[in-house]
């Protein structure tokens, strides 16, 4: 059997075309190739739709990292500020003196 080659443009359309929605079957049928060459060129691409997701699962993971730093951040800040009331109220009794 003789070998067929396809453009890069066709195996581009076939695969996009998968992309939005066809079956490998289906496509198959209609443009005459085999499920396997399909199957090939899809392993070579990647989804849009799957990078789109990766994307919207990494924003969503910095997020995540942000709020635990932001509440890290405050529960610093207040700890910060409880030290200084003490360190205040200590120094007012005139127990302790502290230079800076």
């Amino acid at each position: 059997m003789k070998k067929k080659y396809y453009t890069q443009e066709f195996k581009d359309m076939i695969v996009n075309r998968h992309f939005l929605g066809a079956t490998v079957k289906q496509l198959s049928e209609e443009f005459g190739t085999t499920e396997r060459s399909i199957y090939n060129w899809l392993k070579k691409k990647e989804s849009p739709i799957r990078n789109v997701q990766l994307s919207i699962d990494k924003i969503s993971e910095d997020k995540i990292t942000v709020s635990n730093k932001d509440k890290e951040y405050l529960k610093l800040r207040q700890e910060n500020e409880i030290l200084i009331s003490a360190i205040k109220a200590l120094i007012q009794g005139g127990n302790i003196k502290i230079s800076i």
